[in-house]
């Protein structure tokens, strides 16, 4: 699921995202569902380039993706003070 399914998603980002502290950490969960065998890793490189893209308005930047689980993946963000600055460290 992207955050895109929420009703409201800019605006709930940017609530989030003027409520953290600088250098707090936010995380976006997708499951790949029906798939008891695991993730679908195409499915799951689409899901974080597109979270990716929906955070890019926002003071935030891409940590990392973790793929411990099976079926999830986790993408972490980090608050930054500049929004320009966290546009050049995104990938």
């Amino acid at each position: 699921m992207s955050i895109t399914n929420f009703r409201f998603p800019y605006e709930m980002t940017e609530a989030m995202v003027r409520r953290a502290q600088e250098g707090g950490q936010a995380s976006i969960r997708g499951i790949s569902k029906g798939r008891p065998e695991g993730r679908d890793q195409a499915r799951a490189q689409m899901f974080e380039k597109q979270v990716i893209k929906e955070m890019a308005p926002h003071a935030l930047r891409f940590v990392k993706t973790m793929e411990d689980l099976p079926t999830q993946h986790i993408i972490v963000f980090e608050k930054v003070d500049n929004p320009q600055t966290k546009r050049n460290r995104m990938i």
